[in-house]
């Protein structure tokens, strides 16, 4: 009796033992922690809280932002003015062949509206504050490049190479407004400037070129664009945002995402016919064959119906025709093998988007057409 109850009151001490041990560990560090990680959950919770109103551009950002792309737009449509209104003195002066006329005007359109497209993909790739400079870049070079050009070529060549600046410019200004001014009125007057930046730079381009070019010559025209140009390129690096980027893997494998993603097959077929469509309708005809109200048609052909019993002109408007009737069918393997296409088909079956792009061809088939007939 003495060994048994010897050996229970043993049992009896041990076992509040592993209950003291296991109880205590469970019981009391998880208090803590849960303390501080529902205290982080707070903060975390303010923190997100208080985010939009940090990030929020100020007044004068959201001003630079606008400003600047609409400006430079303002600057490139003054050229134009320079081009309609100086377009005697400046054939006089460099020795313009007659055949060379309507190409300062048109190749600038024709060329921006060609690459466009191919613009906007890299723009979309690369960011759209990496595009906007260097578009402004080199519209102010090859602005500065059109005063010191000494023949109708090299006219016509920078000419075209400011076109592809425009390109670079356009897109990629609609893209910093979208993604650094807020929605709402802001955004609106954001692309209401883009907008109305051209017609006003035109406008006032007729009226100062003319101006310029009587008391100083047609080439101060372009040298106080291109320097204008060149100096809000340097100021943008400034006043322009930084947007949130979505490719961190290095220059190499950006440009290798450029060569690869972008559809140039695409670009190459729409551009191509656009080019060669242009060149039938303002080129195949040899101008001194025109009287001058025959040149303030922008179609050669309209002007002389007989040359496109020409092998050369019916030729050129068979391929042209069959590009631009390519383009949608290579929009349509594009989207069928799932890759990026330049403008899906699916685009076209929203009535505001196909009358929105068939109101703006009119429009500025009209503007180039004020263009030319300003010019003779």
């Amino acid at each position: 009796m003495a060994t048994q109850t010897q050996t229970a009151t043993l049992v009896f001490e041990l076992q509040p033992t592993p209950k003291t041990t296991t109880v205590k560990p469970i019981y009391h560090p998880p208090r803590p922690s849960q303390e501080v990680s529902s205290y982080d959950h707070r903060i975390s919770d303010t923190e997100s809280s208080t985010t939009p109103s940090v990030t929020k551009p100020s007044t004068l950002r959201t001003f630079l932002t606008i400003f600047t792309p609409s400006f430079v737009g303002f600057i490139a449509s003054f050229t134009n003015g320079i081009i309609t209104v100086g377009l005697p003195s400046i054939a006089r002066s460099i020795a313009l062949e007659r055949s060379l006329y309507l190409w300062p005007s048109s190749v600038y359109g024709l060329t921006s509206g060609a690459a466009l497209l191919i613009a906007g993909s890299v723009a979309d790739i690369v960011g759209a504050r990496s595009v906007e400079l260097t578009g402004i870049t080199f519209l102010g070079v090859f602005t500065l490049a059109c005063g010191f050009a000494q023949t109708g070529g090299q006219l016509v060549a920078f000419r075209a190479l400011q076109g592809v600046a425009l390109a670079l410019h356009l897109p990629a200004s609609v893209a910093i407004i979208t993604g650094a001014v807020p929605s709402g009125r802001a955004r609106n007057l954001g692309f209401a400037c883009l907008g109305f930046s051209q017609p006003l730079g035109f406008a006032v381009g007729l009226v100062l070129s003319g101006v310029m070019i009587e008391r100083a010559g047609w080439r101060l025209g372009f040298y106080v664009t291109g320097g204008c140009t060149l100096g809000v390129a340097a100021a943008a690096i400034w006043t322009l945002p930084k947007l949130p980027s979505q490719n961190q893997d290095g220059v190499i494998a950006l440009w290798k995402k450029v060569g690869k993603e972008i559809d140039w097959v695409g670009g190459m077929i729409s551009s191509g016919g656009l080019a060669i469509l242009a060149y039938v309708l303002a080129y195949v005809v040899p101008i001194h064959r025109l009287t001058p109200i025959e040149l303030t048609a922008h179609s050669i052909i309209s002007a002389d119906l007989a040359s496109i019993r020409s092998a050369e002109t019916a030729s050129l408007l068979v391929v042209s025709i069959l590009l631009l009737c390519a383009f949608p069918v290579w929009m349509h393997y594009r989207e069928r093998r799932g890759k990026t296409a330049l403008v899906p088909n699916k685009l076209w079956n929203s009535l505001p988007f196909a009358s929105t792009c068939i109101m703006v061809a009119l429009s500025y088939g009209v503007m180039n057409s004020i263009e030319l007939f300003s010019s003779l």
